[in-house]
């Protein structure tokens, strides 16, 4: 403005107006001098080529400048613009209110924000950047490590690379990352996510609702999980991963042990390599697995499933419902059933098998000696090696076979029972059908030669041949389908055995103690067992061809009804009597063997007795 020869300049930034006229030209006196006016807004521009404009600005810094409201501009080439903003480091930039730009190359912005790290950014409100490249952003953020990041609400990160996002995040770790609601991410390399979660642990992860990842590599997700152990992982809701490698999952879950895996819910997996699922298993022992509802593995290498039932003796097995598979190797299921022998094997409902290696099957057996075997109902095996089967009945020796057929638990009793020591076999009250007519023994021929059925037959001292007509004594006639057979040494050498004169075996006694459970009652009394003498003549490398495969014994009716070879000449009604040649010929009188009936041409049936 022009006015009595003096030009009045007023500073202005795109026509904003800073305040009152600063300074004014005089043009009097061939412009030579400049007349100062009066400095209202207490502008100090101070550094060399500074610039301070607005109120109560102050460019302290060589090249700074400073604009605004009480703003100040400390640092050389520094920027101050907004409300009481400081830029103190050198390059730095404050901006908005009552920020501060500290460090070197740093930027302030928004409102109460701080900026102290080298080549940090603060933006927002009440925000800190401490560390050297960090940044925090929001409201009350912290990102006080190197190359950090803060943003949203009172969230912190604390170390080198890390990153806090949300709200009262804290992100404490190297490289660590911590996003939500009240998060905490203090391992290196870690990250937490959802609300309260905390990943403590290095490379750990926690994401969800109150989980914790507190083992190294570990990974929690859901709600209030824990995952404790090393490279361990639990998931779902409650659910916690104690040990190594670990791995627990569903609900209210336990995996404690090392490599072992827990799901479904509130299942417990305590030992190494273990495994429990379903509803209230537990697997304790070592690489034991339990499954289904309120099962219990204790056992190394055991396995229970099912419901309520119990592996607890090394590598056991239970399942069914209520089954207990006690001592080693043994195997319990169905209902009720309890394995508690070594190697034994329980099965049906209600079960027992107490011996070792025994097996008990069906409905309230019990198979309680070593090696014994009980099936059916309320059947028991209380001997040695003793198999018994049926209902209602018991065992009455060792290594003997048994067929019950009791009433009731009061009235036991046998139908049949083979004795292995002493080779004896009993009926109780019962008959021995077959489809065979004729008691037959093996006798060994003359000649060595076989003999085909249907011929009459005689003796030689004790060897046989066929028949003639002048033989007075008739042994029998050769069979092909005795309903019994004699003498046939079918399964062994006929001399096994050490026997007396008249062929009895002979036996030794050994006593079998009584056994007990453990409470102390009596399971079995105790009792002699005979063992057979074995011959030293018996050689058992050599291989026994049973009489039935060798050609020269010929199995001989000595009773019975016996089809034999004839002449054509016998008559049904009639009798009969051998020819020359061993066959069937008519009797001219009534002498000789009954013909019952013609079967062939050149075949008859008949009685010999």
């Amino acid at each position: 403005i022009l006015f009595n020869n003096i030009i009045y300049y007023s500073l202005s930034d795109n026509n904003k107006k800073f305040g009152d006229i600063i300074f004014a030209i005089d043009w009097g006196e061939n412009c030579k001098s400049i007349k100062e006016k009066k400095n209202t807004c207490h502008n100090d521009s101070i550094g060399n080529c500074s610039s301070s404009q607005g109120y109560s600005s102050k460019a302290f810094g060589d090249c700074s400048h400073a604009e605004g409201c009480s703003t100040k501009a400390f640092g050389d080439c520094s920027h101050a613009e907004g409300s009481s903003t400081k830029a103190i480091g050198n390059h730095s930039h404050a901006e908005g209110e009552q920020t501060q730009a500290t460090g070197v190359n740093t930027h302030a912005e928004g409102i109460l924000s701080q900026s102290s790290g080298n080549n940090s950014h603060s933006e927002g409100k009440s925000t800190e950047a401490t560390g050297a490249n960090s940044h925090s952003e929001g409201e009350q953020t912290q990102a006080t490590g190197a190359n950090s990041h803060a943003e949203g609400k009172l969230t912190q990160a604390t170390n080198t690379g890390c990153h806090a996002e949300g709200h009262s995040s804290r992100a404490t770790g190297t490289i660590s990352h911590a996003e939500g609601f009240d998060t905490r991410a203090i391992g290196n390399n870690s990250h937490s996510e959802g609300t309260r979660t905390e990943a403590n642990a290095e490379n750990s992860h926690a994401e969800g609702d109150s989980t914790q990842a507190r083992g190294n590599n570990s990974h929690s997700e859901g709600k209030l999980t824990k995952s404790t152990g090393a490279n361990s992982h639990s998931e779902g809701e409650q659910t916690q991963s104690i040990g190594n490698n670990c791995h627990a999952e569903g609900k209210l879950t336990e995996a404690t042990n090392n490599e072992c895996h827990a799901e479904g819910n509130s299942s417990s997996a305590t030992g190494t390599s273990s495994h429990a699922e379903g509803f209230h298993t537990k697997s304790i022992g070592n690489n034991s697995h339990s499954e289904g509802k309120s099962t219990k593995a204790t056992g190394a290498n055991s396995h229970s499933e099912g419901e309520q039932t119990q592996a607890m003796g090394v590598n056991s097995h239970a399942e069914g419902k209520l089954t207990q598979a006690t001592n080693n190797e043994c195997h319990a299921e169905g209902h009720s059933c309890r394995a508690t022998g070594i190697t034994a094997h329980a099965e049906g409902f209600d079960t027992i098998a107490r011996g070792n290696t025994s097996h008990s099957a069906g409905t309230r057996t019990e198979a309680n000696a070593e090696n014994s075997h009980a099936e059916g109902l309320n059947t028991k095996a209380l001997h040695e090696g003793a198999f018994i089967m049926g209902k209602f009945g018991q065992t009455k020796g060792p290594y003997s076979f048994c067929l019950a057929n009791g009433t009731d638990n009061n009235n036991l009793s046998l139908a049949a029972r083979i004795d292995g020591p002493t080779n004896k076999m009993f009926l109780n009250n019962g008959t021995y059908e077959t489809s065979g007519a004729d008691y037959a023994e093996l006798f060994e021929t003359i000649h060595r030669n076989s003999i085909e059925p249907g011929y009459f037959i005689a003796l030689e001292n004790d060897k046989i041949r066929i028949a003639n007509s002048f033989d007075d004594y008739i042994l029998g006639v050769s069979s092909g389908s005795p309903s019994v057979l004699g003498n046939s040494t079918e399964l062994d050498w006929k001399n096994k055995f050490l026997k007396d004169k008249w062929e009895r075996v002979q036996f030794t006694e050994k006593l079998i103690p009584a056994t007990f459970d453990d409470n102390n009652n009596m399971i079995t009394d105790e009792y002699f067992q005979l063992i057979p003498m074995l011959n030293p003549s018996y050689d058992s490398s050599k291989k026994y061809i049973p009489r039935s495969s060798r050609k020269e014994w010929v199995a001989v009716a000595l009773i019975g009804q016996i089809k034999v070879r004839d002449d054509g000449s016998c008559i049904p009604g009639g009798f009969c009597v051998p020819n020359n040649d061993g066959i069937a010929t008519k009797s001219m009188s009534k002498q000789g063997y009954r013909v019952l009936k013609r079967t062939d041409i050149d075949q008859i049936l008949i009685i010999f007795r």
